[in-house]
């Protein structure tokens, strides 16, 4: 399964989502997690909120949108 969030500029709900599916019951071998920053400011950071989280990969899209977003996380997706 795949977990694939879109984000932009919002780091701080990020990690909160990212937490909480850390913290899940569910066998980390199940699922991947896929977070698209989707041409966030540098200043909100997402690739270093993801890179605190071993299961989570981050990727880049520069295309507003969140369905660009949600698309390249497809692409990406093994799940």
């Amino acid at each position: 399964m795949s977990v694939i969030i879109p984000v932009y500029n919002d780091a701080e709900r990020l990690k909160l989502c990212l937490e909480a599916l850390e913290n899940q019951t569910y066998p980390k071998t199940g699922y991947e997690v896929i977070v698209v920053d989707n041409a966030s400011d540098e200043a909100a950071d997402i690739k270093g909120v993801v890179a605190q989280f071993c299961q989570a990969i981050a990727a880049y899209e520069s295309t507003p949108g969140s369905y660009a977003a949600r698309n390249k996380g497809i692409s990406l997706a093994k799940g």
